[in-house]
């Protein structure tokens, strides 16, 4: 596969999995005219397909390249396709190999076991047993002598390396948090109570200055495969290039590094290359000083994720064939490990932004097919199981879970009402809000808390065919462009601000 192609691969998965439809669209279809056999390509555009008949047709596809890919086989039965009846085995014993999942069934329906097929197999089983106990009484194999068996030749499986333990942090460097977290409850709407004119107004607290607050966002120019990185103030007054070369842009909780993906080109012969996307960090004051972290040589590595501590670091890879979550050390110093071990694709990554936790959001196709629900997972040594707790549970997909400052509330991006848009909910999954109303359709994306968390920053289509940068009030109003180009923003994230994640309540 060319560098170019397997960059326009890259970016059309990235807006796929940003839940940018017509983006991904527009670059997967750009691979499979240049590349007809690249399955890859025809499994995410059929993801990014409006109708259920362009989804068969992809799937189709799919499986006309691989016949034994049991995803597209489950999606294609998910969308009522034609699908071979060996492969309701396939999919039942692919799903009763699924971790457990706390909310919800995560077993399928089956198919009848060959019962004829069975017995014969124990019949002839018997038949082998039984030689072999004559055989031995009859000194055919020598007195003392056992049977010799032809081993099986063993496969070499790399040691999976468990996830380090880590020395506490000292309090003088990072204090710890002290009081109730306590997220407010917003109704659908709200309907103010008038204030008589004789009785004075209660106090209000001074909205913070939302351009004391600091973003980053990736661009893509037309044409181009890979996006430019900037810096934006939180009224969208002063707007600059940082670089090129910068997806799934992460801030780190000191506020002073970013984790993000780069496509790296290694030689692999003579005139011959690859192209790979790798997981980076940099000092937001010396992007080009930027530390190589992984080197996985993978088709995908995507959406970092800090821990609270700003130490260790949780990735998507699809190292053993589809999309897991995996774990590494900030400071390289450790070989990725494995974390997530299940059927489905594991996507969108975020590390609850509280000292010492170990809970970490991802959107999840467990118990759906091309449609994720938001999950919440403990980080755990890889000798133990991952518990799923699922958090959403609704028509469509629900992905790209983002949390506030303190960790208290979640912004997500949800198409169940046919496009996506912003909604918030509580830690636990209740009291979700839909945010973004009547907006035409709109396709919205990347949504991200503001440091005071009063506003949700995300990307959106609402105006014109461009995704540009909007601001909201979490109450759904005060809506505000932020950004006017010719590109199309793809994902944006705040500076982290300490003085709000130490906040009771915030």
């Amino acid at each position: 596969m060319s560098q170019d192609i397997q960059s326009l691969l890259q970016a059309g998965i990235q807006a796929a999995k940003d839940g940018n439809r017509a983006t991904g669209r527009r670059l997967l279809t750009q691979v499979v005219e240049a590349d007809p056999d690249n399955d890859v390509a025809w499994m995410w555009l059929a993801s990014c397909m409006t109708t259920v008949s362009d989804r068969r047709r992809c799937l189709e596809r799919v499986l006309e390249l691989d016949p034994t890919n049991i995803r597209a086989k489950q999606a294609l039965l998910a969308l009522g396709g034609n699908v071979d009846r060996s492969t309701f085995e396939e999919i039942r014993t692919s799903r009763q190999a699924a971790p457990s999942v706390t909310s919800s069934d995560a077993s399928g329906a089956g198919s009848g076991v060959n019962w004829e097929l069975m017995l014969f197999g124990g019949m002839i089983l018997g038949i082998i047993l039984g030689g072999i106990f004559v055989f031995s009484r009859l000194g055919v194999f020598g007195e003392d002598t056992p049977p010799t068996f032809t081993p099986l030749p063993v496969v070499s499986v790399p040691t999976q390396p468990r996830i380090p333990t880590l020395p506490p942090i000292p309090t003088a460097t990072l204090p710890p948090f002290r009081g109730t977290f306590v997220a407010p409850t917003l109704p659908p709407t709200f309907t103010p109570t008038p204030i008589p004119s004789d009785t004075p107004p209660p106090p209000t607290s001074t909205p913070y200055p939302q351009g004391n607050f600091l973003m980053l966002y990736t661009s893509l120019q037309e044409g181009a495969v890979e996006p430019d990185l900037y810096q934006i103030t939180g009224d969208g007054l002063d707007n600059n290039m940082l670089g090129s070369g910068f997806r799934d842009v992460a801030f780190a909780p000191d506020g002073q590094r970013i984790a993000f993906i780069r496509d790296v080109t290694i030689s692999t012969g003579e005139n011959t290359t690859e192209t790979y996307p790798e997981l980076f960090i940099a000092s937001l004051d010396n992007l080009a000083a930027a530390q190589q972290i992984t080197d996985l040589r993978t088709e995908i590595v995507a959406s970092p994720s800090w821990s609270p501590e700003a130490r260790e670091l949780v990735f998507i890879s699809d190292y053993d064939g589809d999309e897991e979550l995996w774990y590494v050390l900030a400071d390289g110093s450790s070989q990725p490990v494995q974390v997530t071990f299940n059927q489905g694709i594991d996507r969108d990554p975020a590390w609850r932004p509280v000292l010492g936790s170990r809970e970490i959001l991802i959107a999840s196709d467990l118990n759906s097919y091309l449609s994720t629900e938001i999950y919440s997972i403990q980080l755990v040594p890889p000798d133990e199981d991952v518990v799923y707790t699922q958090l959403t549970n609704s028509e469509g997909s629900s992905y790209a879970p983002a949390w506030n400052a303190t960790g208290s509330m979640i912004t997500f991006i949800s198409d169940r009402q046919g496009d996506p848009d912003v909604y918030i909910m509580m830690a636990d999954g209740n009291g979700e809000q839909l945010i973004t109303r009547a907006d035409g359709d709109a396709e919205d994306r990347s949504p991200a808390f503001s440091p005071d968390g009063s506003f949700i920053a995300f990307i959106s289509n609402r105006e014109d065919d461009r995704f540009q940068l909007y601001l909201i009030g979490i109450d759904g109003d005060v809506l505000t462009r932020l950004t006017f180009h010719q590109r199309d923003d793809l994902n944006v994230v705040y500076r982290p601000e300490l003085f709000f994640r130490l906040q009771p309540g915030s």
